[in-house]
């Protein structure tokens, strides 16, 4: 078994080209440098570096293990980060994507809260027409309308719902009359905003069925 600190003593040499540049570099004694060295000799069986009096020499072993080692202690390195993690506060930059339309009003606290909560974490949002047409590859959190699911393995949660209403103004009730049932509404004007992939035209009803407004 590989010892790290040993690796690291002997990538130090390699690097630094001499046991004296790479004992100043580790804060060690050139003594203690060439313990480890020896240690890690040891175990591997094979001479790694040769001290001549020109300086070092690394063996092809010795090569080749510089090359993997580098690899082992990143990867050892990523580990213990993100251990660090695990049960800390989360960092770094979370990418959203929201549709267009989402009410102003309700996005300003979210991202206050949002903040507060964890001051580490930074939030990247840009606005969509149609959120699940985008390529998400880089999206943390996707926002959208209606009841479509993204596909696998996107989670889909249901966060709010949003109320539509149907309102007139005093001059336009002035000039159209207002109308008494559901049916007399079927050709007045409309303004509506549309979700995407649904007609803005059709409105659901408290009972379950729907309503078609056909605009003069």
């Amino acid at each position: 078994m590989v010892d790290l600190e040993e690796l690291r003593a002997f990538l130090n040499v390699v690097d630094a080209g001499s046991f004296l540049a790479a004992a100043d570099s580790l804060g060690v004694s050139r003594t203690t440098l060439r313990r480890r060295i020896e240690g890690l000799e040891a175990r591997a069986g094979v001479q790694l570096i040769k001290n001549t009096p020109r300086g070092i020499i690394v063996t092809d072993a010795g090569q080749v293990l510089a090359k993997r080692g580098r690899v082992m202690v990143q990867d050892v390195g990523v580990l213990v980060s993100s251990l660090r993690k695990i049960g800390g506060q989360p960092e770094g930059v979370l990418n959203v994507v929201m549709p267009v339309g989402l009410p102003p009003h309700l996005l300003t606290p979210l991202f206050a809260a949002l903040r507060a909560a964890y001051p580490a974490l930074r939030v990247s949002c840009r606005i969509s027409d149609d959120p699940l047409q985008e390529p998400l590859e880089d999206v943390d959190i996707a926002v959208h309308f209606g009841d479509e699911e993204p596909p696998s393995p996107w989670l889909s949660y249901v966060i709010m719902r949003v109320r539509r209403w149907l309102v007139a103004s005093t001059e336009y009730l002035a000039r159209r009359g207002t109308p008494k049932d559901i049916e007399q509404l079927r050709m007045h004007e409309l303004l509506a905003w549309r979700a995407p992939r649904t007609d803005g035209s059709i409105w659901p009803l408290v009972s379950g069925s729907t309503f078609r407004v056909e605009p003069a």
